[in-house]
């Protein structure tokens, strides 16, 4: 069953990325879907601490569209 209006839903939330050097550049994928019902516009992303970037290239998903990935 579909949520009314735009849903983000992510596969999972977190990643472990386990011991690591604070100097090397780690990085991750987050794969998500729209599970709504309305066209989902991401507008603005504002990560939590300035050591993160967030690469995302498309910006707008219609109900059900594949899988979109923002790698951090």
């Amino acid at each position: 069953m579909a949520v009314e209006g735009p849903y983000l839903k992510f596969k999972t939330v977190e990643h472990d990325f386990g011991a690591v050097n604070d100097l090397d550049p780690q990085h991750c994928s987050y794969s998500f879907v729209n599970a709504g019902t309305a066209t989902l516009h991401i507008r603005e992303i504002k990560p939590t601490c300035a050591c993160l970037t967030i690469d995302l290239t498309l910006r707008s998903f219609e109900p059900g569209e594949g899988i979109g990935r923002a790698h951090v």
